[in-house]
């Protein structure tokens, strides 16, 4: 399920010239680092109440949901392809997990991609 994340992060690097810190992975999956590493593109984890070091360190952006708050990115993916993740079932998910999605889903200003089980 990495690929398509991986090759929509590559077309917004190539055709849209985004740089890596503009784009965001939540939540956080080390499967997803190994496959953007994999593929020649650097990730950056996003730590507990440490600031974004902004565009002098590359690397797309990885984080929690919780921890992606506030922070604006021109692109985002939410990866959220797991029978488990409330994303694949709002009507049923609870009040927290179905805002915590909308916050995170919002942090995007350009492109959005979400990832869910068919």
């Amino acid at each position: 399920m990495n690929a398509p994340i991986v090759a929509w992060i590559q077309l917004l690097m190539d055709a849209h010239q985004l740089a890596s810190h503009a784009i965001c992975v939540c939540p956080y999956k080390p499967d997803i680092v190994t496959a953007l590493t994999e593929a020649g593109i650097p990730a950056f984890l996003l730590k507990p109440r440490e600031l974004d070091p902004g565009p002098d360190v590359p690397g797309v952006r990885m984080g929690t949901i919780k921890r992606i708050k506030g922070l604006a990115f021109r692109a985002v993916a939410l990866a959220c392809a797991d029978p488990a993740d409330p994303m694949n079932g709002l009507e049923k998910a609870d009040a927290l997990s179905r805002c915590e999605r909308y916050v995170a889903s919002t942090r995007a200003r350009e492109f959005l991609m979400v990832t869910l089980v068919i």
